[in-house]
């Protein structure tokens, strides 16, 4: 993944207050990098805004088209298959500043060997005899390497021209400066991105409606549809008939075994699909942001504000980047275990947000505190070996990598003895830190614990290891309360 460097809010860096696109329904977007959500289809019909209308008509047309091609296809060979391929062949369409582009906001073409293979469940699909558009949204369920970015990139090409149209609407008494684009053959005066090219031409900021937005489409995971189904009777009894006991099974199953059950008749496929509409169509909720996609920024920020630190890099070796790095980790649970900061991590319900969440209020503090030091902070640095959570440098040699990881995380022992170890082998640095948010209130964690009895031991014995901190952000009662 690329760096993300100094991101900007398009609010803030069009000098347009925050609130008016929030009343106006639009999404404001970080203008160099992109934000992990996405515009799910089955959400534009029921949007509050009359070009999402239009957009689900668009988009349902669309797909019709395509189905009906599919009909007549016969194999990877064939000229219709190619002519539906070269439908799916577009590049992603540029402007949302959405998906998985994280130091990036450019867009790229869906690879092939993914297209060919929604192309050949949709095939299947329609071989059942099914002719419903919407079967397209649930091939992330029945298809390995088919994600919410796969649908959300078809669905924002498809509806690029209503997307500007929108965004000509929210802006349209705002004074910014604009240039014109084609978009879907037709002239759209929008803002252009001041971080962004594509082969040396601007490309525009287009947003989006809020109420099309999820972090995961509906047909997210097997799960969701399984909840749905257990609690509508006459749902789950037919789904019972059509295929068997598989949600009591589904948890135990690959998804190609689900696949291969759900594409064994039209009576499954329909079963499916019916689960797929009783399900609720909700959009994701910024206010409270549960999963940490977007508030990270303005969080981190403030928290650099109310709480500003100066880091002094005494030399600039591996050495003093080790102190610096200390320092930031001892700051940041300072401020979490006695200054409140612990109440970002939790949603209205107490539960903690995603670990996401945290690992982005570290890094905008941690940028902040490190700016004036000219260390670079990197987070989600892809090592080759996945992307570890932050990585600090300055210069070539001074490398240091920071995993951040919640209590609950059913993977914590894993990413302290094997992922942070093969990071800073992708990173060529010996240098490693593991910081674990203590999150389980009323109770211990074993798997805590053992990493814990592991760097102990590690110690004791003069090995190599990598330091463990671990931060106590529990939830707490006001001080007029204890």
């Amino acid at each position: 993944m690329s760096k993300i460097r100094d991101p900007h809010r398009f609010s803030e860096w069009f000098g347009i207050p925050q609130k008016l696109l929030r009343q106006r329904g639009a999404f404001d977007p970080i203008l160099n990098a992109d934000t992990l959500l996405f515009i799910d289809p089955l959400l534009l019909q029921g949007s509050e805004h009359k070009e999402m209308c239009s957009a689900h008509s668009e988009w349902q047309a669309h797909f019709k088209r395509l189905t009906k091609l599919l009909v007549n296809v016969t194999g990877t060979e064939d000229p219709v298959w190619r002519a539906v391929d070269k439908q799916l062949g577009f590049l992603e369409f540029k402007g949302t500043c959405l998906g998985y582009g994280s130091g990036s906001i450019r867009g790229s073409a869906l690879p092939q060997d993914v297209r060919h293979r929604i192309l050949g469940t949709a095939r299947r699909i329609v071989e059942l005899g099914v002719r419903d558009p919407e079967l397209f949204t649930l091939i992330p369920l029945l298809e390995e390497g088919v994600g919410p970015d796969s649908i959300s990139d078809m669905t924002s090409h498809v509806i690029a021209s209503r997307l500007a149209e929108f965004t000509q609407r929210v802006l349209q008494d705002v004074e910014i400066v604009r240039e014109k684009f084609v978009i879907g053959g037709s002239d759209f005066q929008l803002p252009v991105n001041p971080f962004a090219l594509d082969r040396g031409s601007s490309l525009p900021v287009v947003l989006v409606p809020l109420d099309v937005l999820r972090d995961l489409p509906v047909a997210s995971n097997w799960n969701d549809i399984g909840r749905v189904s257990a609690e509508n009777a006459a749902l789950r009894n037919r789904i019972n008939v059509a295929i068997g006991d598989i949600w009591a099974r589904h948890s135990k199953q690959k998804k190609e075994e689900l696949r291969e059950s759900v594409l064994s008749s039209r009576e499954a496929f329909d079963a499916l699909l019916e689960a797929l509409r009783e399900m609720p169509r909700n959009a994701y909720d910024l206010d409270i942001d549960p999963a940490g996609r977007s508030n990270w920024l303005e969080l981190g920020r403030q928290i650099a504000q109310r709480f500003p630190y100066q880091l002094a890099l005494t030399k600039p070796d591996i050495g003093g980047l080790r102190q610096v790095v200390e320092s930031i980790i001892e700051r940041y649970q300072y401020l979490i275990e006695n200054q409140g900061v612990w109440k970002l991590l939790y949603g209205p319900s107490g539960k903690p947000l995603h670990e996401g969440a945290s690992q982005k209020v570290f890094f905008v503090t941690a940028d902040s505190y490190c700016h004036a030091s000219n260390i670079d902070v990197t987070p989600e640095a892809n090592s080759g070996s996945g992307p570890v959570d932050f990585k600090l440098s300055r210069g070539y040699d001074a490398r240091i990598v920071v995993e951040l990881k919640l209590s609950t995380n059913p993977r914590l022992r894993h990413g302290y003895q094997t992922q942070l170890d093969a990071y800073m082998r992708g990173e060529r640095t010996d240098v490693g830190y593991f910081v674990v948010l203590h999150v389980t209130s009323g109770r211990k964690s074993k798997q805590l614990d053992d990493i814990l009895n592991l760097e102990a031991g590690a110690r004791s014995a003069g090995q190599p290891h990598s330091p463990i901190s671990v931060i106590d952000a529990r939830p707490r009662a006001s001080a007029s309360r204890r």
